[in-house]
């Protein structure tokens, strides 16, 4: 059955009837309207570049193409979109500048299309008004006129209300800004090997350097990436697996994507220390690239960010139960690895590093009902840890937390944590002689007394599942080592009392 839309002027000169004949008339027109109003807004911006960063407008047109002109084509005619690469190409670091260039750039397109839909509208009607008959000319003019209507009522919902579809087509939500901001975090899991031992590892050298072009959107100052694999450096026996950090700083003229890739390929792929393990290994290849917000695009400020260098733990894989004499004899035995499953490997001295990549600020932290700001954090995290403080960045103070939280399987780590965090004496104080916090050497002392308890819970029948699972054997195991640190000198029974000394001042 023939559809019919009709539309009555009120002048009276002409009854607008568009039949369901002409139904690909009218789509080719609303695809135009669309392409129009897409270029709109790459129009707004380039004249945005033009005039407030010349220099930056053939960068601004080289971005805006990295995809190639086929795929621009297509998202603008059939996809309906236009990606622009962000607007830092201007040069400003005002934030009312970039988002009043945001806003401009949105609100051209609405301006663009119920402009063009009321010049389309009167034209149209001139030329009726000129046609003796209006039926004769309604085939060719309506569904252009239509078209420009759909595109101008659409534009007017999405970048003036910032809704996201008309309601005739579909539910609607409301934006929350009026832009999309992306995260500069990437990350790829290969599963089949072959990715990464053929071809000195090309198809993830591939698929890493399109996914850091994409996330360059956002800033493409400096990035890096990182993957863990074994090290030829360390006998077979200990068979490590190591954390590799590909970090670099873009330049002026160079395309972080192929820096980052390169870096990545002599640091992993080309090395001779490096190798992925054959048994059942799955790497992971996780990275960051970075525009500097609120501090220099350096080196040492640039993801993935590690506070803490590569340290040897004891650490108990709660998968299985423990074996501790069988353990020891195997730990010195020529075959143990410690990729190996056996109920002989724990506890076993495990390499730990920590690394991040994250998208945010670090600002503050709570704790016991205070609010610590950045700067104390800053000082308190090299005497919570042992460590200096790598770079001035936020970011890397996360890692510095990541150190301390990160705990599970390792005794001494845990004790770390407790005493630190997990306390309702724990403060974080910038002043080493206020904070008054044990050494990492002490941690590891209190660590081996829980490790000797748990031998002998172990030995009387219980199990590791057991004493997790009940709250009262964990009070046991803790009751233990209490008492054998009070047997212990004088120093060791000073710092691990000094909390209780703390919780009566308070």
């Amino acid at each position: 059955m023939p559809m019919t839309l009709s539309w009555h002027s009120h002048s009276g000169d002409a009854d607008f009837r568009l039949s369901s004949r002409h139904p690909r008339t009218l789509l080719s027109y609303y695809i135009i309207f669309g392409a129009l109003h897409e270029i709109s807004h790459a129009a707004c911006a380039s004249i945005l570049h033009i005039i407030y960063s010349p220099t930056s407008f053939n960068e601004f047109l080289r971005d805006f193409l990295a995809d190639g002109v086929l795929a621009v084509l297509f998202r603008t005619i059939l996809a309906r979109q236009c990606v622009l690469p962000p607007l830092s190409l201007l040069g400003s670091d005002d934030d009312r500048f970039v988002a009043w260039a945001e806003s401009m750039i949105r609100q051209s397109g609405w301006i663009f299309s119920v402009v063009l839909a009321a010049l389309v509208c009167s034209i149209a009607k001139l030329r009726m008004r000129q046609q003796k008959t209006a039926e004769s000319i309604s085939t060719v003019t309506q569904p252009i006129v239509i078209g420009a209507i759909i595109t101008a009522v659409e534009a007017l919902w999405t970048d003036l209300l910032c809704l996201s579809t008309v309601p005739l087509f579909g539910p609607t939500t409301l934006h929350s800004a009026g832009a999309t901001y992306l995260c500069g975090n990437f990350g790829v899991i290969v599963i089949n090997t072959a990715w990464t031992s053929a071809d000195n590892g090309q198809h993830t050298l591939d698929l890493l350097q399109r996914m850091i072009s994409v996330t360059m959107m956002r800033g493409a100052q400096s990035g890096g990436v990182i993957t863990y694999c074994k090290s030829k450096r360390f006998p077979n026996k200990s068979n490590p697996t190591v954390g590799v950090r590909s970090r670099v700083v873009n330049k002026k003229r160079t395309d972080l994507s192929k820096l980052i890739r390169a870096k990545v390929k002599r640091d992993v792929f080309t090395s001779p220390a490096n190798t992925f393990p054959s048994d059942g290994f799955v790497p992971f290849f996780s990275g960051h690239t970075r525009f500097a917000t609120s501090s220099k695009a350096t080196f040492d400020g640039t993801h993935p960010q590690r506070w803490s260098p590569p340290t040897c733990h004891r650490m108990y894989n709660f998968n299985i139960v423990p074996d501790r004499l069988v353990a020891v004899d195997a730990s010195t035995s020529s075959s143990f690895s410690p990729f190996s499953s056996s109920a002989a490997d724990f506890p076993r001295p495990i390499r730990v590093e920590n690394y991040v990549t994250h998208n945010g600020d670090f600002d503050f932290y709570d704790l016991n009902g205070k609010t610590y700001d950045l700067e104390v954090i800053q000082k308190w995290l090299p005497i919570a840890t042992g460590n200096k403080l790598p770079a001035m960045v936020d970011s890397v103070c996360i890692a510095g937390f990541v150190d301390l939280i990160r705990c599970q399987g390792c005794f001494s780590l845990s004790a770390r944590y407790a005493i630190c965090l997990g306390m309702p004496t724990s403060r974080i104080l910038g002043d080493p002689v206020a904070a008054n916090l044990p050494s990492l050497e002490d941690y590891e002392a209190i660590g081996v007394l829980f490790e000797t308890e748990l031998d002998e819970m172990l030995e009387a029948g219980n199990t590791v599942e057991s004493i997790s699972s009940d709250v009262n054997k964990r009070r046991v195991l803790v009751s233990k080592v209490t008492a054998k640190l009070l047997r212990e000198p004088r120093k060791t029974r000073y710092i691990f009392s000094r909390s209780s000394r703390q919780s009566d001042e308070e």
